[in-house]
Parts: structure tokens; C-alpha cells; sequence
């Protein structure tokens, strides 16, 4: 397999960029479903065929960050091969809807939200080898643990208290131990009970370690 680079101009923002062509699709490579043409690769790329050059052109990669700060790659694709329409996609879901499309299918039949996380934290690496579907919770967790991320305030650690007595039931490191316990997918529910102080299954309140029930 051979790699051709060549130099060129956006003709918008006049920003050079890296057009990236191979003579033959990389081994393993696989039709994205749904996109007539388009090839997802395990090495975390997607090509398309270059009639006039006769080579697999690499989709132009863009770079985006999100309200977290993080960079992720974007690319634009075609559904088929007579639409004028570009449907821009995050590269990270493509490849893993391509090669986890068997783990995305266990998941909703669970009835979870799909996350699919960056295993070495690093949310530009998009290979198959840095991928994994998983649900909200298990991204926290292993961002906490294994990436060894800071999540602010929940750091200093929440506890549950009972709602007649005031007594303090039980005492987690974060809120995604927590969420682990009670089976509990999305951050924004188990946040939302521990910032308005609601009633948990109506047997306790959730607080930080440092409060008081209704402070």
C-alpha cells in the first residue's frame, strides 16, 4: 500500500491542508453502512474511491472542540453516490458503528444512551484499537480511574441520607460511584438529584460529604 500526500489551499479560509491518497484500501477495511462509497478503516480513517485520480482519497479530517474543551474529528460524507448533500459526522462514531455495530446493538436492547469512549483519553486518536461502546457511566468511571481526571467538587465525595432520620446511609469517593451502584446511565439525572436535594426513591437525600441534608 502506497501513501500519496499532496499540499492544498482551502479555498474559503485560504488555510493549507494535507490531501492523503493510498493506491489500494488498508486490510480489514469495511463500507460505512448507510454511506454508498464510503470505507471506514481499522486504523480510525475513512476513504472514498477518486475516479479521476484512480485512488482511495482519506476524508478530509476537521478538527472541533466541544463545551469541555476537548478536540474531536469531524468528517463529511455522502449518503449516496447521486446526493449533492454532506452530512457531517464524528469520525470516533463512524468507525465504531462500522466494527461495534454488534456491541451498539447489545446496548439499546438494554435501553442505554451509546457512548463510545477513547481508551487512552486521547479523543483524536480514532483507531478501532482506542475505541469502546459503553454508557455514560462507564465513561465517567474510567476517565476517574483509569484516566485519573478530576471532576471538581464531586471529588471530595457524596453521601446518601435518610430522609426521616437525617442519618447519613451510605458514603461514595464521586457521584460516578454512585451511579454505578444504582444502575444509573445518565450524569444529568443523578446530578440533578444532588444539586435540588429530591428525594432518591423516596428513601434518602443525596448531598455532598461536606453538607448537611437541605443545606
Amino acid at each position: 500500500m502506497k501513501e500519496l500526500l499532496t499540499v492544498a489551499t482551502n479555498k474559503r479560509t485560504g488555510a493549507p491542508y494535507t490531501i492523503v491518497r493510498l493506491n489500494e484500501l488498508p486490510e480489514g477495511s469495511v463500507e460505512v453502512p448507510g454511506f454508498d462509497g464510503y470505507y471506514a478503516s481499522k486504523q480510525g480513517h475513512v476513504y472514498s474511491f477518486e475516479a479521476k485520480t484512480n485512488l482511495w482519497r482519506r476524508c478530509n479530517e476537521i478538527q472541533t472542540i466541544n463545551k469541555s474543551g476537548l478536540y474531536y474529528s469531524d468528517i463529511n460524507i455522502r449518503s449516496s453516490y447521486d446526493s449533492k448533500k454532506m452530512t457531517r459526522c464524528r469520525l470516533h462514531r463512524v468507525i465504531a458503528r462500522v466494527f461495534l455495530s454488534d456491541k451498539f446493538t447489545i446496548r439499546y436492547e438494554k435501553g442505554s444512551k451509546i457512548y463510545i469512549n477513547h481508551i487512552d483519553g486521547d479523543t483524536t486518536n480514532n483507531s478501532l484499537a482506542n475505541l469502546e461502546v459503553g454508557t455514560a457511566s462507564e465513561n465517567i468511571l474510567h476517565a476517574r480511574h483509569i484516566l485519573h481526571k478530576k471532576f471538581g467538587k464531586a471529588e471530595v465525595g457524596i453521601k446518601t441520607v435518610d430522609i426521616d432520620s437525617g442519618e447519613v446511609v451510605e458514603v461514595f469517593d464521586c457521584i460516578g460511584d454512585f451511579m454505578r451502584k444504582y444502575n444509573i446511565d445518565n450524569p444529568g439525572t443523578a446530578n440533578a438529584y444532588l444539586r435540588s436535594h429530591l428525594r432518591f426513591r423516596n428513601k434518602f437525600y443525596i448531598v455532598y460529604a461536606t453538607e448537611s441534608k437541605g443545606e
